[in-house]
């Protein structure tokens, strides 16, 4: 790795890494390389790679299969004494039922790999908990970081997944440790010798846990929604005998509460008929109320099925109305409404990114290619840039554009897309 100018940071491709050899570096510099933790470690100048000029070391990605990681004992059982001290710290302000939440993750979990992977499911249930650095919340003073996500806000971006994944794995003793990067950017250009050039912006930076593993080492997992790790395997064994048990025993619950439904619904209408009867038979009395009452009902009942049939139709018609009226508010609390409706449209994959939804999504409502362009651009602003700066008010040319794909939506609709 040569250096074409002076560099606060170092750039590691991510895998097995061995650093062999640093050039021209300065004296009251120190750079090495700790194997046990896969990290490049630097001291003594305040920029102790302004003299480095290569870097010259071997490296070759992760390799182990599901199954080397679902026959991997827990490291503790041959661990040397306080090897993974650090690992395992937790703040003080961890929480009992931060604690006891991790255990009643893991409780049925039979292997190693099973704990790790029932919290990291656990975390990417995208119904219980939501990705978005938009609508995150600050942690209130007084408050732990993962205590408050998991119990109270369950909303917040990868931060807040891989601090939580990290904590419920070292609250039930297994090694964990984070790690942030990026993807590997943008090819914006070819360089001589065959080599390309890539662009890597702050909408790339990501975080993750990575979890120890005997005879394997540091393993990537992914528990935030809508994100991929290529170097994590996703596990494909399925435990039939379980899921038919489980498929059998729905049946019966279902059966049974099928029938209890039924004998109570019989009894109800032997009910009714029994006091019509009584009405109808008692001189002089008709039984207007009742007819009044089945019409409200009735009606009621047709209302509601038809705004059930509708729904998709009228959230649109709600959210065009509120676009009609949101100028001068703030970019976040509008996108997240248009992309909420956007989402039941035309769903998109985890994994994939918001440009390339917004792409696709502007392909299939038939509009030009760059009509999203300057949403998403100042979207992923929100979401990856780190700024404190005030939240910007949405423009009217980004209003027109999410006003145009609304209606763009409500005419595929009508045209049955």
């Amino acid at each position: 790795m040569a250096f074409t100018a002076a560099s606060d940071y170092v750039p590691l491709p991510y895998g097995q890494l061995t650093l062999d050899s640093v050039d021209q570096q300065q004296r009251n510099v120190f750079m090495g390389w700790a194997p046990t933790r896969n990290r490049l470690i630097t001291g003594g100048r305040l920029r102790p790679l302004a003299g480095v000029s290569r870097l010259t070391g071997s490296y070759q990605k992760y390799r182990y299969t599901i199954q080397q990681l679902e026959n991997a004992p827990s490291p503790m059982m041959t661990a040397e004494p306080n090897q993974f001290r650090t690992d395992l710290e937790l703040p003080k302000s961890v929480t009992k039922r931060t604690r006891q939440l991790a255990q009643q993750i893991t409780r049925n979990a039979a292997t190693y790999y099973d704990q790790v992977t029932a919290i990291r499911d656990y975390l990417r249930d995208g119904v219980q908990f939501i990705y978005s650095k938009v609508d995150t919340p600050r942690t209130p003073k007084g408050r732990d970081y993962v205590d408050y996500f998991l119990f109270s806000s369950k909303t917040g971006y990868c931060d807040n997944f891989s601090s939580a994944m990290i904590v419920l794995l070292r609250s039930v003793g297994i090694p964990a440790r984070w790690a942030k990067g990026f993807n590997g950017g943008n090819q914006v250009g070819q360089a001589s010798g065959g080599r390309y050039t890539y662009q890597i912006l702050n909408s790339a930076a990501h975080s993750w846990p990575e979890v120890y593993f005997s005879g394997i080492g540091w393993v990537p997992f992914e528990p935030t929604p809508g994100f991929t790790n290529p170097d994590e395997r996703q596990q494909t064994a399925q435990n039939t005998d379980d899921t038919s048990s489980s498929t059998s025993s729905s049946s019966v619950s279902s059966t049974s509460s099928s029938s209890t439904a039924a004998r109570r619904s019989s009894q109800q209408a032997a009910a009714s008929s029994s006091t019509a009867q009584n009405l109808t038979s008692t001189p002089g009395a008709l039984p207007w109320p009742l007819i009044a009452l089945g019409i409200g009902a009735g009606s009621l009942a047709l209302a509601g099925a038809l705004a059930f049939w509708q729904r998709r139709r009228l959230r649109l018609h709600w959210t065009q109305w509120r676009l009609r009226h949101a100028a001068e508010q703030p970019f976040s609390t509008v996108f997240r409404r248009f992309d909420r409706q956007a989402r039941h449209f035309l769903s998109r994959p985890a994994g994939e990114t918001l440009a390339d939804y917004y792409q696709r999504l502007g392909q299939t409502l038939h509009l030009p290619a760059d009509h999203f362009a300057m949403v998403v651009e100042n979207a992923e602003y929100l979401l990856y840039s780190g700024t404190n700066e005030p939240v910007p008010v949405i423009t009217a040319a980004e209003l027109t554009a999410l006003q145009t794909a609304v209606a763009a939506m409500l005419a595929g609709l009508k045209k049955g897309r």
